[in-house]
């Protein structure tokens, strides 16, 4: 639909009548490009979502430079409310919101006690030169022991001690997964015993298929990468890998053992390094079906 199809008032009379429908199990809202959007509008079909307690899939994507503390608190609200929820994708990128709001997010969804599928985009805000500090402080997720499919970006913000411990822990309860994507800005002071905490927390994943591991941010990981190998080998039904080293550059000899000691999962066919490093191509043999390490310029 046509961004121009709709005045704030016309928004606010669909997201009413949804009010009036029975027994809503499917709802996929895109906002992105709806610039009439206000905030108003969106108290209401927040309230309008807590009228709808048979929701089992909710889509909602929010426009860019929209969302505030308070409309996300509103929204939080109403999706801690959605108790059979399985399926729930937020998209909030491009939005700037503070540490309160989205501790509070986090909360609202570890209150729903049978999600097994979770995508939640917080990636960064058009020309955002500097990234405010995420600190998630949860001590339990165990909601979220259904998950077979997360899929979180957290790239508007420098995550914490707090936010690598608390996905750790979360990491750890999720032995149904089999599709993880984690983008993360790491924080320069995060220390290496939280990361290696953080790295060997995928390790649990004992079902894991397919990874996408995108880590970036001031704190240098490349003494990391072979803890990660190490642990990556734990996890004996990966298929495909996609790990993003977001450095300035990496040294070939420091990647080549990482991806040669990954070749002997039984699963693995594809794995893809993307950095600066100057070869295009590296050739992994006796992988399965031969494929290729992929690099790729970022």
């Amino acid at each position: 639909m046509e961004e121009t199809a709709f005045s704030p008032q016309g928004l606010e009379t669909i997201f009413m009548t949804l009010r009036e429908v029975d027994n809503l199990r499917y709802l996929c809202l895109d906002l992105t490009k709806i610039s009439k959007l206000t905030g108003h509008s969106l108290e209401i079909l927040a309230q309008s979502l807590m009228s709808q307690p048979s929701l089992s899939k909710l889509l909602l994507a929010l426009p860019r430079r929209f969302v505030t503390d308070k409309i996300l608190e509103k929204l939080s609200l109403s999706i801690s409310k959605l108790q059979l929820l399985t399926h729930l994708r937020l998209d909030l990128s491009g939005n700037e919101v503070t540490n309160e709001a989205i501790n509070g997010l986090f909360s609202a969804i570890n209150r729903i006690p049978g999600l097994t599928k979770l995508v939640l985009n917080l990636s960064n805000a058009v020309n955002q030169t500097t990234l405010p500090e995420l600190g998630l402080n949860f001590p339990d997720f165990s909601s979220w022991k259904n998950l077979t499919l997360l899929e979180i970006d957290l790239s508007s913000f420098i995550a914490n001690s707090d936010t690598i411990a608390s996905l750790s822990q979360a990491l750890r309860i999720l032995q149904r997964l089999t599709n993880l994507s984690l983008k993360l800005k790491i924080h320069e002071q995060v220390s290496d015993q939280a990361l290696q905490d953080f790295i060997s927390s995928l390790g649990a994943l004992a079902f894991l298929r397919n990874l996408n591991l995108e880590l970036g941010g001031p704190r240098d990981l490349r003494n990391h990468i072979k803890i990660l190998g190490e642990t990556l080998l734990k996890c004996r039904r990966l298929e495909f890998l996609n790990f993003n080293f977001d450095l300035s550059a990496i040294l070939t000899s420091v990647i080549r053992p990482f991806i040669l000691a990954l070749k002997v999962l039984p699963l693995l066919e594809n794995i893809k390094v993307n950095n600066r490093a100057p070869e295009r191509y590296l050739y992994i043999p006796k992988m399965k079906r031969n494929k290729l390490a992929n690099y790729s310029e970022i």
